[in-house]
């Protein structure tokens, strides 16, 4: 991943083949399932029409079965032959036997006409029937005659003088054309091979085989071999009640290799359905020349694609790849080499602007180097500077020394203090002290105070012996308590000599330290507080007004600033004040090993 994640082209280029592969891939396979779809419909279709031709052919001869029944039952001689009450002569039987010989030879699939009659005159027959269990199995029931004219049989073999055969029968009984009375029966045997051939000289699409067979499953005729027969007969008894209506209905049987696709209609005239069976694996060789022509079509595509993207890719991103590696070769005391300019787009954009660049590092450079002569002449004035703080410190010792010599100490004490406080307030130019001795600036500043103003309060500091050493900004208590002081407790209207300033420095929950700064001096109305803290998150500092917070903001203003560059936006002042009761502020820096989350306010 780290080889793709440090190259733009690489990524660029996975990303395009991805984005087109996959979409070339899904229409291959939608496409290839298309075909595999337009080919079993168009199977299905040309395995209807061959079912229908069959249909056709087969209810013609049911048809002419039908007619020919018909046709033998008012034939004058048949009746003549049936109603004699006396025997039959010889001739009389044997021209009806040359009649329905004759009659039996003109259609090729009759295998037998039998004519049974009732009045005791010989069976009429155009071929010797030796076995035939036949009439064993017709309707014996009058009732089952007077609602059906005829009774087709299923399959049954006969052994006649020819050999063996397999028929299906129409059955019906011979009455007498003016009183109706029975005389006697008719059946018109259909050879099975006659149909068989039927079947085999239909083509099914896709090499499937015809088999018909009746409502019960029982095969009368088909195109496959007799084993592949036998194995569909159960198939064929569970589809034959499931068929409803004239229409064609398509079925799929079987698993895996042996998965068919069934198409079956009825047979008008005649109980007979006729199935075609059609291997699922025939759609899988049809359509392997469509899946070899996808598959290359797809692998070309994919090539032409490959070469292209790679290709455009390149071109793209090789003014950038140029530009990383000037940039990676930059020296900073030496100007950049200009790239060539091979386009007007954005990249081109961003190719002028790195050629501008050397020129601006030239100029920025030469602004440092003046920059720095400024600065260390600014230090050398600084450092002249320092001689007066230094001539301030001497006159104050000496005043100090003076102030002993003639029994003033009071004066001595106080200008002792001064001294210490300005002293630290300098602290050779450095920002960070520790909270011990920012507590004693903080206590030098107060013995003066107290010193101008006696007996009109008291001072309170809390400060653990752990956090003595602890680093922390320098001068960010002694302006806090500046304005506790003077805007708070001096305030005219507060509390009289009875003022009361509380220092405190203690480990906050959250790993920090926590500065508290209290009074009981004239405090501020609601109004007023949350101003002084809008303008301290704003950092628009206002015009005084008349309340008690007047003129009171130039050393919050300083801290908060000094808070927010220096430990972050987590370390603003908290500001709490009540008209008459007093103000509480309150601010936490990080503790040593900790540093704050710029603008989120934790450490």
């Amino acid at each position: 991943m780290n080889w793709i994640a440090r190259s733009l082209h690489r990524k660029l280029l996975i990303l395009l083949l991805a984005c087109i592969i996959l979409p070339v891939m899904l229409l291959g396979y939608v496409s290839y399932r298309t075909a595999w779809s337009i080919t079993e419909e168009k199977t299905k279709q040309a395995s209807l029409n061959t079912l229908r031709q069959i249909s056709a052919i087969l209810e013609m001869i049911a048809q002419d079965v039908e007619n020919m029944s018909v046709f033998l039952i008012g034939q004058h001689d048949v009746q003549t032959y049936l109603a004699k009450k006396e025997r039959a002569s010889a001739n009389d039987y044997l021209r009806m036997i040359g009649f329905l010989t004759n009659l039996a030879f003109s259609k090729d699939y009759i295998a037998d006409i039998r004519i049974i009659p009732l009045n005791g005159n010989p069976e009429l027959s155009n071929t010797t029937i030796l076995t035939s269990s036949l009439f064993q199995q017709v309707p014996a029931s009058p009732d089952y005659w007077e609602e059906h004219p005829t009774w087709w049989s299923p399959p049954i073999p006969i052994d006649t003088s020819l050999g063996r055969k397999r028929t299906v029968s129409l059955v019906r009984p011979i009455r007498n054309m003016n009183t109706f009375e029975s005389l006697g029966m008719l059946s018109i045997g259909i050879d099975g091979d006659a149909l068989t051939a039927r079947l085999g000289n239909a083509v099914v699409e896709g090499g499937g085989s015809l088999i018909l067979a009746d409502n019960e499953g029982n095969i009368v005729a088909s195109g496959a071999d007799d084993a592949t027969a036998a194995a569909w007969q159960p198939q064929l008894a569970s589809l034959g009640g499931a068929i409803t209506g004239n229409e064609a209905q398509f079925f799929d049987v079987g698993e895996g290799s042996g998965r068919h696709v069934v198409v079956t209609m009825k047979v008008p005239l005649a109980p007979w359905d006729v199935y075609a069976m059609i291997p699922y694996q025939t759609f899988s060789e049809q359509n392997r020349y469509v899946l070899q022509l996808t598959a290359v079509t797809v692998g070309v595509a994919l090539l032409v694609i490959v070469a292209a993207v790679a290709y455009f890719v390149r071109r793209v991103t090789k003014p950038l790849v140029r530009l990383a590696r000037s940039i990676g070769s930059v020296q900073p005391d030496s100007p950049f080499r200009p790239l060539p300019l091979t386009s007007q787009d954005e990249i081109g954009f961003v190719v002028r602007s790195y050629n501008r660049l050397s020129d601006n590092i030239r100029e920025l450079t030469e602004q440092v180097k003046r920059n720095e002569a400024q600065k260390m002449e600014a230090d050398l004035q600084a450092l002249q500077a320092q001689i007066h703080p230094h001539f301030l410190y001497n006159t104050l010792s000496s005043v100090q020394w003076l102030a002993w010599m003639d029994g003033n100490g009071k004066i001595a004490e106080m200008v002792g203090a001064l001294g210490d406080f300005l002293r630290f307030s300098l602290n050779r130019g450095l920002e960070y002290c520790t909270i011990g001795q920012e507590v004693e600036h903080v206590k030098n500043y107060m013995h003066i105070q107290a010193m101008r103003y006696p007996e009109r309060f008291q001072f309170q500091i809390v400060l653990p012996v752990e956090l003595e050493e602890a680093p922390m900004l320098k001068l960010l208590l002694q302006p806090l308590i500046e304005n506790a002081l003077l805007h708070g407790v001096l305030k005219p209207g507060a509390h009289g000599n009875n003022g009361f300033l509380y220092l405190e420095m203690l480990m906050a929950d959250e790993g920090g330290i926590q500065f508290i700064v209290r009074d009981n001096g004239a405090g501020m109305s609601p109004d007023a507080a949350e101003s002084l803290r809008r303008q301290l998150r704003t950092g628009e500092r206002r015009p005084p007004s008349g309340d008690a917070s007047a003129g009171s903001g130039y050393g919050l203003f300083n801290v908060q600033r000094r808070l927010q560059l220096h430990y972050g936006e987590g370390a603003s002042l908290h500001i709490e004040s009540i008209a008459g009761e007093g103000t509480t502020v309150t601010f936490a820096i990080p503790s040593p090993g900790c540093t704050y989350e710029q603008g989120k306010g934790s450490y």
